[in-house]
C-alpha cells in the first residue's frame, strides 16, 4: 500500500509546487507570451546564391526523373564524392587502427623455407638493412642473456672480440619452474632464440604494452627434443602495473622495454640466449659466440632476402593500383578470406572499383617497406604512403597481411597505421 501511495503523494506535491511558481510568475509569462516574433529578415546578399541553388537542385531534380542515364551519372558523381571524403578520414592520425593480439598473440613462427613470388615491377624503396633503423647487419652487434633464476635480462654489444654490458633490466618468467615442454605448462623456455619480429601497442590488447618483440620458439633444438607450443615473446605490461608471473614470456617493465627496443629497433634476429643459472657472475661468459654469429648470420640472409622479394610484391600492388586496373589489383588479394574496415573482398572491389572509374589519374608512392613478421605461411610488412588523385592527397602509414598461395602471396589484410609508430 505504502509503495502505491509514496509515488502518488510525491507527484501531488509537485504538481501544486508547479502550479504556485506559475501563479507567482504570471505577469512575466504574459508579457513574454505577449511580445511580438518574427522569423528574421533574409539578408539581401544570401537572397541570390540561394535562389540560384534551389533552381539548380530543382533542374537536377527534373533531369533525374526524365533521363535514367543521367540519374546514374549523377549518383555515380556523389558515390565518388563520397569515397573521397572517406579516402580523407582514413588518415592514420589515431593512436589505435590494427586487429589487437588474442590472449595467447601469436603462434609459432619460423623463418625457414619462406615462399615467395617473384617481382612484377621494380623493386619498392628499402629501409636500409645495414643501418641502424633497422639492425639487420649479419656482424653480431647486440645480444641478449635472460636469466630466469635472477629474473634479470642483460643488454651485451659485441665489439672488437670483446663483449661488453650495454643495458640490464628486471624481468618476470613463466609461473612454473624449469624447462619449458608442451604448449600451455606456464614455462619459459631455455636455449638459444633469435627475434623474428615486432609488433606495435596499436596491434596489442593493453596487457602486453607498448610493444613485443617475438622470438623463434621452439626453435631446431626443441623441435628435436619433441618441445612444442609457441608464442613466447619479450613483453611490457597494462600500464603502470609491476611485471608478473607470465605463461611462459619475458616480461619487463614498460619503460625497460621502450629502452631495449631503442636500441634493438627492428631486432630482427638479435640473439636472445635464455639460462636458468642462479650464482651468474658474468653474461658475457654464457654464450657460444661461434654459434650465434652462425646462426644469426643465416637468420638474418634468409630475412633479407624474403624483404626484398616482399617490397618487388609490394611495388607490384602498388603499379596495378596506380594503372586503375581492378583484374591486375585483384591478382594481388586472396579474395577468399580477405578482410578490410569492415568489408570482404566483394564490398572492397566494388569500393575500387567505384573509385578506379571517379578518377582520370591515381598515383601511390611507397617508401620504406619494413618486413615485421615472417612465418613458411604468413607475412606482414608496414610501409609509409602517399597517395594523389584528381582531388585528393594523403600521407600515411600502411600494413599488409600476407599468406603463402602456392609459390605466391596474396593479401588478406590491409589497414591504415599511425604514422609515427607503424614503422619501427
Amino acid at each position: 500500500m505504502l509503495t502505491t501511495i509514496g509515488p502518488y503523494l510525491r507527484f501531488q506535491w509537485k504538481r501544486a509546487l508547479f502550479s504556485y511558481r506559475t501563479w507567482r510568475n504570471r505577469r512575466a509569462i504574459a508579457k513574454a507570451y505577449a511580445s511580438p516574433w518574427s522569423l528574421p529578415e533574409m539578408p539581401r546578399w544570401l537572397l541570390r546564391p540561394t535562389l540560384v541553388c534551389s533552381a539548380l537542385v530543382a533542374i537536377l531534380a527534373i533531369v533525374c526523373l526524365v533521363a535514367p542515364d543521367a540519374r546514374r551519372g549523377v549518383f555515380q558523381a556523389v558515390r565518388a564524392a563520397y569515397d573521397g571524403v572517406h579516402e580523407r578520414l582514413r588518415k592514420p592520425d589515431f593512436p589505435e587502427a590494427g586487429p589487437r593480439l588474442p590472449q595467447d598473440p601469436s603462434q609459432p613462427v619460423s623463418l625457414s623455407n619462406s615462399r615467395l613470388t617473384s617481382p612484377r615491377y621494380p623493386s619498392a624503396t628499402l629501409a636500409t638493412t645495414n643501418s641502424p633503423q633497422s639492425r639487420t647487419s649479419t656482424d653480431l652487434d647486440l645480444f641478449s642473456v635472460a636469466n630466469k633464476s635472477t629474473r634479470t635480462m642483460y643488454l651485451l654489444r659485441q665489439a672488437d672480440g670483446q663483449s661488453r654490458l650495454v643495458d640490464q633490466y628486471s624481468m618476470a618468467v613463466g609461473e612454473e619452474d624449469g624447462q619449458k615442454q608442451i604448449a600451455g605448462d606456464k614455462r619459459t623456455p631455455t636455449g638459444y632464440y633469435y627475434i623474428i619480429g615486432r609488433k606495435e601497442g596499436y596491434e596489442l590488447t593493453p596487457e602486453y604494452g607498448p610493444l613485443v618483440f617475438i622470438l623463434n620458439y621452439p626453435n631446431e633444438d626443441d623441435l628435436k627434443a619433441g618441445r612444442n607450443g609457441g608464442g613466447i615473446l619479450i613483453h611490457g605490461s597494462y600500464k603502470g602495473a609491476t611485471p608478473e608471473p607470465t605463461k611462459g614470456c619475458l616480461e619487463l617493465y614498460n619503460r625497460d622495454l621502450r629502452k631495449l627496443a631503442s636500441f634493438l629497433k627492428l631486432g630482427i634476429g638479435t640473439p636472445v640466449v635464455i639460462v636458468d643459472i642462479p650464482d651468474l657472475a658474468d653474461p658475457a661468459s654464457v654464450p657460444d659466440y661461434s654459434r650465434l654469429t652462425a646462426e644469426r648470420s643465416a637468420l638474418v640472409e634468409n630475412y633479407r632476402a624474403a624483404h626484398q622479394k616482399l617490397a618487388s610484391f609490394v611495388s607490384g600492388w602498388e603499379g596495378a593500383w596506380e594503372a586503375r586496373d581492378i583484374d591486375q589489383y585483384s591478382r594481388f588479394y586472396d579474395t577468399a578470406t580477405f578482410q578490410a574496415e569492415g568489408l570482404d573482398w566483394a564490398g572492397w572491389r566494388a569500393r575500387k572499383e567505384r573509385t578506379f572509374r571517379s578518377y582520370r589519374k591515381i598515383e601511390v608512392t611507397v617508401q620504406d617497406v619494413v618486413l615485421t613478421e615472417l612465418s613458411d605461411s604468413t607475412a606482414t610488412v608496414k610501409f609509409r604512403q602517399k597517395y594523389a588523385s584528381d582531388s585528393l592527397q594523403v600521407e600515411g602509414a600502411k600494413k599488409l597481411s600476407l599468406a603463402a598461395a602456392g609459390d605466391a602471396w596474396r593479401i588478406t589484410g590491409e589497414i591504415a597505421i599511425p604514422q609515427q609508430e607503424g614503422i619501427p
